[in-house]
């Protein structure tokens, strides 16, 4: 089923729109030091897409009421602060 509103509402909440300069995700962090710019955007371009389909997975679970994967959701609240539900 094609969802492209959804799918760029998703990328956009994950930061997709935001340049790897600017941005706080993992990669982009790792890399602050690569001098090369595609490589960066490539870097922050996967970490986003790794999300979004992270929060797919999770929403289909919770979608469907599916109970045969054992799974463990995290969130993170603030710095060093983790919940599990």
């Amino acid at each position: 089923m094609e969802t492209s509103k959804f799918d760029k509402f998703l990328r956009q909440i994950m930061g997709s729109e935001i340049p790897p300069e600017a941005c706080k995700c993992a990669a982009c962090v790792a890399s602050v030091n690569e001098p090369n710019r595609e490589i960066r955007q490539d870097l922050h371009d996967k970490e986003v897409e790794g999300l979004v389909e992270y929060l797919l997975r999770l929403y289909g679970y919770c979608l469907t009421g599916d109970v045969r994967a054992h799974i463990l959701i995290l969130k993170s609240v603030k710095a060093g602060t983790v919940r599990a539900y």
